[in-house]
């Protein structure tokens, strides 16, 4: 018990966030942060339909990669060598894409009180039936 609250006063806070993709046309790729900052010196690999790698490089500062035309982009993952990793795919739609991060918690915390909440009326009728018995 005391190591467990060792641990936990002694932990410092940690920011996670995650990268997203952005592809701009045929020109360029454009990796950020969900809060808005650019990923630079970010490892991108591209590939086509045939999962072939057709190009690989690194974004500068402000997170763009420029890239050769007519690549015929299918997937793109970019790897920021962190841990952090994002996918990419020719019309594929990432729901939450966009969506802040309060905004992801709040849903999160939403749904866990209404599956406490009808935990709890299910489990008060099941109550109230079994004292009606008596």
């Amino acid at each position: 018990m005391m190591v467990l609250i060792f641990v936990l006063s002694s932990s410092t806070t940690v920011f996670a966030h995650r990268m997203l993709i952005e592809v701009i046309g045929e020109e360029a790729v454009q990796v950020k942060y969900d809060n808005g900052t650019f990923a630079g010196m970010v490892e991108v690999r591209i590939y086509n339909e045939e999962n072939q790698l057709v190009f690989e490089g690194k974004t500068d500062k402000d997170g763009y990669l420029r890239v050769p035309e007519n690549l015929n982009i299918s997937i793109v993952i970019a790897e920021d060598g962190l841990g952090h990793q994002a996918r990419w795919r020719q019309g594929q739609m990432d729901f939450w894409y966009g969506a802040p991060l309060w905004m992801r918690a709040a849903l999160g915390v939403a749904i866990l009180l209404i599956v406490a909440a009808v935990t709890y009326f299910i489990g008060k009728n099941k109550r109230k039936i079994s004292t009606e018995k008596l």
